[in-house]
């Protein structure tokens, strides 16, 4: 993990920090990073958010793509969680084949 300081979002846990955290580990600790390096989480080199913001913005920019191509599927399972608070799996599963999701570009 990477330390508290490198955290992002609203809380220990909030999917921001976990995000940041497994880019953080991708690029530094992994060796997926545009160069070939390694870094202990304790060590992370100088300019780590400057890597880590980037992948992050095109991952949140990519996310809101698909929710938004997605828009009405997203709208009809919130109403039905509002109204039903859990959905079974075949509700689901017919709410899925209803709306089959288109791919976004890449």
């Amino acid at each position: 993990m990477l330390p508290r300081c490198w955290a992002a979002g609203l809380g220990k846990g909030s999917d921001l920090e976990i995000a940041t955290q497994l880019v953080g580990r991708m690029l530094f600790e992994w060796g997926l990073g545009d160069q070939l390096m390694h870094a202990a989480h304790s060590a992370l080199p100088a300019g780590a958010t400057d890597k880590i913001e980037p992948l992050l913005q095109a991952a949140h920019i990519r996310a809101a793509e698909i929710i938004e191509m997605q828009r009405p599927l997203v709208i009809k399972l919130a109403e039905d969680l509002l109204s039903e608070r859990e959905l079974p799996s075949e509700r689901l599963q017919e709410l899925l084949q209803d709306n089959q999701p288109t791919r976004p570009p890449s």
